[in-house]
């Protein structure tokens, strides 16, 4: 990864805010099944995303989120990895705000 200087640099940019992120998500980065009861109690649309490109991990990750939120709409961004350009994200987003 420290060979691809760019990449390397934006990785110690956020790396103060791992812990952080850590202590926020709990143990569902774990690998464990997500918490049912932490999830089921939302009631506004969600917009879960996820590259079609990105790791298969993120995808999954995704997708059992969507399963355990009663209103998540699930959308895979074609050509997409785990970043995005401002203009997809836009056009994902506006395309969820009219239908909900």
């Amino acid at each position: 990864m420290q060979q691809d200087r760019d990449a390397w640099a934006k990785l110690e940019a956020i790396a103060p805010t791992i812990a952080y992120d850590a202590r926020q998500l709990g143990d569902t980065m774990s690998g464990k099944p997500l918490r049912a009861d932490l999830w089921g109690r939302i009631d506004i649309p969600v917009l879960v995303m996820h590259g079609d490109a990105t790791w298969p991990f993120l995808q999954t990750g995704a997708r059992a989120v969507a399963e355990l939120l009663p209103t998540a709409t699930l959308r895979a961004v074609p050509g997409e990895n785990h970043g995005t350009t401002p203009d997809v994200l836009a056009e994902a987003l506006c395309d969820f705000v009219r239908k909900n």
